[in-house]
């Protein structure tokens, strides 16, 4: 067994077990064993905030962080190790609030996104090391709120994104309405970092983000509906997507709401269609690595491009963006396991890109039209 201790994301300090002969859980019953139920009454926490009221974990943590293990079952299970995920410090903050839905568990690395509805009343002081991007979807209300020395009052409705740069200390926050849905996206410092570095060629220590409320984005909206999609209905490559997504809202953050003036450089030259040798060695890495978890960065840097150039020299050439390319190589690899093996649909949907087989089904079906099993049944028949 091993423990990591005093790791933490946003909250108490936390302790971490790993056990390849434990049950670890994530995300209640769907990663808990056949016939297991994972409410757990009576349960001490060290972060009692990820409880909800009937004891069940609520946020998607990467392993349980509870001193609780659970032997496993005799009976043989496909277990997948997922890797730490990040956690806002949305939980210290939205005291008044309850989330409704986080990106936690889909292992994004490049933003966090979650989903919350918000009573009104007064929020704690927060001094966040990433940077909140928080775009209202349903309701109206008026928030006031102090930071970085200024005061704002804001008739939120649908499209009001509040900005609170990384850094930047939050000393009031009231919301005087209900506020029923509201998405809130962390991006954290390196990733936004390095857009700047590789994509803009700017200085990140030059750079700071203006805390501001705007009444309208149409970009931030964009960027905010394809999240939304994302979260309802995972796809295989819902990370690559991700990871683009988060580099763009990054770089538009730089551009349209930077306290000092930014010059960036012409993309002219990015536009042009990948070569055909460097576009051969990005798909046979495709090819090679279908079943892997990888990155736009590791596409890049296999054609020894910036990730922001090679997306767009990659459409240029193929016709489509990266992740769309990805996705159609994983749903080909997914017809070919359930023809030709007899893994189980857990393991297929893991080694496609899904978090869980039951999102595996519903993207299936979307794209194939049936279901996996009732397409494995076909194939058998013929």
């Amino acid at each position: 067994m091993e423990q990591v201790s005093g790791q933490s994301w946003g909250h108490a300090p936390i302790t971490v077990v790993r056990d390849m002969d434990l049950l670890l859980i994530q995300d209640g019953a769907e990663h808990a064993a056949p016939g297991h139920d994972l409410a757990f009454p009576n349960v001490r926490c060290c972060c009692p905030g990820l409880l909800s009221t009937r004891g069940r974990l609520v946020g998607s943590l990467a392993w349980l962080l509870l001193d609780l293990a659970i032997p496993l079952p005799p009976r043989r299970a496909i277990w997948r190790r997922f890797t730490m995920g990040m956690l806002g410090n949305s939980v210290d903050k939205y005291v008044t609030g309850r989330m409704l839905q986080t990106s936690n568990d889909r292992r994004w690395s490049h933003l966090l996104a979650e989903r919350w509805s918000h009573e009104p009343g007064d929020l704690p002081p927060q001094l966040p090391r990433d940077t909140e991007i928080a775009i209202l979807l349903r309701g109206n209300s008026v928030v006031d709120r102090e930071g970085a020395g200024m005061r704002q009052r804001t008739f939120g409705r649908r499209g009001t994104v509040w900005l609170c740069p990384a850094g930047i200390r939050e000393d009031f926050i009231r919301v005087e309405n209900q506020m029923q849905e509201c998405l809130h996206l962390f991006l954290p410092g390196k990733p936004f970092d390095d857009t700047m570095l590789r994509d803009l060629d700017i200085d990140p220590s030059g750079i700071s983000i203006r805390y501001e409320t705007i009444d309208q984005d149409m970009f931030i909206e964009h960027v905010a509906d394809r999240i939304l999609a994302e979260l309802e209905q995972e796809t295989s490559t819902g990370r690559l997507l991700i990871e683009s997504l988060g580099r763009a809202l990054s770089a538009h953050l730089v551009h349209s709401y930077s306290a000092t003036a930014v010059t960036l450089r012409q993309f002219n030259a990015g536009q042009r269609p990948l070569d055909a040798k460097r576009l051969s060695r990005v798909t046979e890495f495709i090819d090679a690595s279908v079943e892997r978890d990888f990155t736009v960065k590791d596409l890049a840097s296999v054609a020894c491009m910036s990730p922001a150039h090679f997306s767009r020299s990659f459409k240029a050439a193929t016709g489509v963006a990266p992740h769309e390319y990805v996705s159609r190589q994983r749903l080909d690899l997914a017809k070919r396991l359930l023809s030709t093996s007899d893994r189980p649909l857990v393991d297929i949907a893991y080694a496609t890109g899904f978090s869980s087989q039951a999102n595996f089904n519903r993207a299936f079906r979307k794209s194939a039209g049936t279901t996996p099993s009732l397409y494995r049944a076909q194939k058998i028949r013929d």
